[in-house]
């Protein structure tokens, strides 16, 4: 999980979470899913007037119903910030 949050391969890590909780297909729905599409309503509300910065957990990231695919579908550009080691 480390190895693929430092590459910022999010599809990776959403698929990773999903693999992991494959016996917990609720939770997937629940804590991921819900809440991502519970949270971009407020994230639009938040950033409509200005740029924002957003912080989620990496397994919200990824995925169809990801806050960055949920995003996107409704206009807003996403990037992520790359951070380096000094």
């Amino acid at each position: 999980m480390i190895e693929l949050y430092k590459k910022h391969d999010i599809e990776a890590l959403y698929e990773l979470t999903v693999d992991m909780s494959k016996n917990y297909e609720s939770f997937i729905n629940i804590l991921i899913h819900e809440r991502n599409e519970e949270w971009v309503p407020r994230i639009t509300d938040l950033c409509s007037e200005e740029t924002c910065f957003v912080v989620v957990g990496c397994a919200h990231l990824g995925g169809e119903k990801g806050v960055v695919n949920l995003l996107r579908q409704e206009g807003y550009s996403v990037k992520p910030v790359r951070l380096t080691n000094n």
